[in-house]
């Protein structure tokens, strides 16, 4: 079970590291450059391509770099309206839903999500790890149970089953890890 938790990673923390390297590919760098190093550049992709998922998010992670979390939701939002099928964009919202205290928001973003994808794996995955994270441990079951379904031999089944152990043994609830979905590229 040690190496099993060893392995897993906090969706908070795996989307605060994408965001902030986002944001230094756009060309915020290291230096401390302010909110128009990092934005100005984003908004003007958004206004050249306003149907543009990637442009969206992209805004999303400069908001989120120049610490302007408020800005970067409606944005996230925006990216997720564009492609409601994307689970990178799902990702992007849920980090910036976490990293402003909406816990819940998150659940229900994940939620909306896996019924407009009901085939998408990576999504019950997602689900499962913030119900357990939210001390929501039936919803975490059932989701943890459909991605199973879903994908049973996905390369992260074996670390899902031994949580599915944990929660229906009665361990888990608040702050219980699970798998991360594998990083996946798009082109939207």
């Amino acid at each position: 079970m040690v190496q099993v938790v060893a392995v897993l990673t906090s969706i908070a923390f795996v989307g605060v590291i994408f965001v902030v390297l986002f944001a230094i590919v756009l060309g915020g760098g290291g230096s401390g450059g302010g909110h128009g190093d990092l934005v100005a550049p984003a908004e003007e992709r958004v206004e050249a391509e306003p149907n543009n998922p990637a442009a969206w998010d992209a805004l999303a992670a400069a908001f989120v770099a120049s610490n302007e979390l408020e800005q970067a939701l409606p944005a996230a939002e925006r990216a997720v309206e564009l492609a409601p099928g994307n689970i990178n964009r799902l990702s992007t919202l849920v980090s910036i839903q976490l990293q402003t205290g909406d816990a819940a928001g998150a659940v229900a973003s994940v939620e909306a999500f896996t019924e407009q994808n009901p085939r998408n794996a990576e999504g019950y995955l997602l689900l499962g790890r913030l119900a357990a994270q939210v001390g929501q441990t039936p919803k975490a079951r059932a989701a943890f149970q459909e991605f199973l379904r879903l994908a049973p031999d996905d390369q992260n089944a074996p670390a899902v089953r031994d949580i599915l152990q944990q929660l229906q043994s009665g361990g888990g609830g608040a702050g219980t890890p699970a798998p991360q979905p594998a990083p996946q590229h798009d082109g939207g």
